[in-house]
């Protein structure tokens, strides 16, 4: 997998998982008794942004870095952190056909 790619990848499992994490542990101004004159009464009382966002960070980063690594394992894509131009990235063998099996028939 290429540098943008992992790139890429990480910010869309970025935002998944930040979606999926804001509403944890919050508690609105009305569930703790203490609402702001001006303000909605459901609004978190604190919404503990900076917990949240290096929480999803790291579940990110773990997500990604573990589906980069499973490689051939139990079906799973054929994700590689790989270096160099794009022309040394090969397919794993067991995608690439067999050029020197193939022989031609006799006549």
């Amino acid at each position: 997998m290429s540098v943008t790619t992992a790139i890429a990848i990480y910010f869309i499992i970025w935002w998944v998982v930040l979606f999926a994490v804001l509403p944890f542990g919050v508690r609105s101004q009305q569930e703790s008794g203490a609402v702001a004159p001006g303000t909605d009464p459901g609004a978190p009382a604190v919404p503990q942004l900076m917990r949240k966002l290096t929480s999803v960070c790291g579940y990110s980063r773990r997500a990604l870095i573990t589906r980069a690594n499973r490689g051939d394992r139990a079906g799973a894509g054929r994700w590689r952190f790989r270096t160099g131009s794009a022309s040394s990235i090969r397919p794993p063998p067991q995608s690439r056909p067999a050029l020197l099996d193939r022989r031609r028939p006799k006549k």
